[in-house]
């Protein structure tokens, strides 16, 4: 594994338990607890996709360092 593999690997590492642990949950708590706000559909949506994001780019890195 490369260093620069190695690096993004840390900076997915801290955006999941950021999203994963402030973001979602917080725009959760604030749909529920307040009637008038909308679904959060963008924070979920990211939540979806960022693994898939982080998976194809990682390769993409392998691909380059080799």
């Amino acid at each position: 594994m490369s260093i620069r593999e190695k690096r993004w690997r840390r900076f997915y590492t801290v955006l999941f338990i950021f999203l994963y642990g402030c973001v979602i949950p917080i725009n959760l708590l604030v749909f529920f607890s307040m009637t008038g706000e909308r679904f959060p559909f963008i924070p979920i949506l990211v939540g979806i996709i960022l693994p898939f994001t982080k998976k194809r780019h990682l390769e993409q890195v392998r691909q380059e360092s080799s």
